[in-house]
């Protein structure tokens, strides 16, 4: 991961940010965008939208305008985006959300209060989507971990953000940064994930303090990491991935009251076709209309003879269309066609005179010359020169 890498990453952290500003009414959403920030009581059980994974409250004053917000109303509560998001390579998936109603302390037990991330099973838990109500054992997840430290910084604890990819049922290498405790500051996390190759990936995330009053800017933790996964490739192929969020252990302290939920799929089709430039055929053309062209015109064999034999070309096995002799004849001016049999060619050779290069007339009668053809040699070359 190099620094222009994190560079992208802290751009489009501020971008996320400007999309998920709280003038969002209701939810708004495509295949490729979501934007929430559950004003309504009504949002979170919006069925088509969202696969929800225990209970949740409304809080109608939660919000940082003072607009409604979403509290995990326990343990392990879960709340997935139940669009299917897919992606070549060049693909970057951006995941923001805001929280209001925090409590992070070292007062609290040393646990995990909140995760955050992707999971190509919709109906599972971010954190383990392979277990549970909805688990599938091969199931695979991209998971930030906010973790309470009660034993790190001299004993004064502070919170762990973590990078790890969670593949098969099992947790892959973790990444780490820590931060002090906010109180019940405001916070906003940005969650960044480029697919790179066909299975390779850079993620990672900004942590924004937004203060007591949501207007803050201060950037309290940010890691980025590179991983290998054909699992999650095949995914963004073919079924595609999901957002995902989930409470965790709210005794090591609560990360709650969700204002603002966005998310954001950026496959990079620099022309506009619908096809990302990391899949892009034909760059700067429309892959659908060209190939429905290619494919009908050219490639497909019933299509491509019917327009080879109405341009009288050869098709086949020639036995339609095709050019006559007259054709190959005409095909240089002045040419003549010789006749081969049997292996030898008669040549007519003739000679003329003129007194002005410009007009001629046969000097005596044309004298045959054959020349023989080796069947063996794929071409021969002859010319003509006047004996010493």
């Amino acid at each position: 991961m190099n620094k222009q890498t994190i560079t992208s990453i802290c751009s489009l952290a501020a971008l996320s940010a400007a999309m998920i500003s709280s003038t969002y009414a209701g939810i708004t959403e495509t295949s490729k965008t979501l934007d929430v920030n559950f004003n309504d009581a009504a949002d979170h059980t919006t069925s088509t939208t969202f696969r929800l994974l225990g209970a949740f409250t409304h809080n109608p004053t939660g919000g940082i305008a003072g607009d409604g917000a979403l509290d995990f109303a326990g343990n392990y509560r879960g709340i997935n985006w139940k669009q299917a998001l897919t992606g070549g390579i060049g693909t970057t998936v951006t995941q923001s959300v805001v929280f209001t109603n925090n409590g992070l302390a070292n007062t609290y037990t040393q646990n995990v209060p909140f995760m955050m991330g992707f999971s190509n099973n919709v109906d599972g838990h971010v954190a383990n989507p392979t277990t549970g109500d909805g688990g599938i054992p091969t199931a695979d997840a991209f998971q930030l971990q906010i973790f309470n430290g009660l034993t790190s910084n001299d004993g004064l604890g502070n919170i762990s953000t973590t990078l790890r990819p969670f593949i098969d049922g099992a947790n892959g290498e973790q990444k780490y940064s820590n931060f002090d405790y906010t109180g019940t500051n405001m916070l906003r996390f940005d969650l960044t994930l480029t697919r790179t190759g066909t299975d390779t990936f850079d993620w990672g995330y900004v942590v924004t303090d937004l203060g007591e009053d949501g207007t803050g800017s201060t950037e309290v933790s940010s890691n980025t990491q590179s991983f290998t996964s054909a699992d999650f490739g095949a995914s963004l192929d073919g079924d595609g991935i999901y957002a995902a969020l989930r409470s965790g252990n709210q005794a090591s302290g609560l990360v709650s009251g969700l204002d603002q939920w966005s998310v954001n799929v950026d496959d990079g089709d620099t022309d506009g076709d619908g096809v990302g430039d990391g899949d892009d055929v034909h760059p700067g053309f429309n892959d659908a209309l060209l190939a429905t062209y290619l494919n009908d015109t050219w490639v497909n064999a019933a299509n491509l003879d019917t327009w080879l034999t109405a341009n009288n070309y050869s098709v086949g096995d020639g036995s339609t269309g095709g050019l006559t002799e007259q054709d190959l004849i005409d095909l240089r001016a002045g040419s003549t066609l010789i006749a081969v049999s049997d292996g030898s060619a008669t040549v007519s050779l003739q000679m003329e005179e003129s007194q002005d290069l410009s007009s001629w007339s046969d000097l005596g009668a044309a004298v045959p010359f054959t020349v023989t053809l080796d069947p063996s040699d794929d071409s021969q070359f002859f010319r003509v020169k006047l004996a010493d």
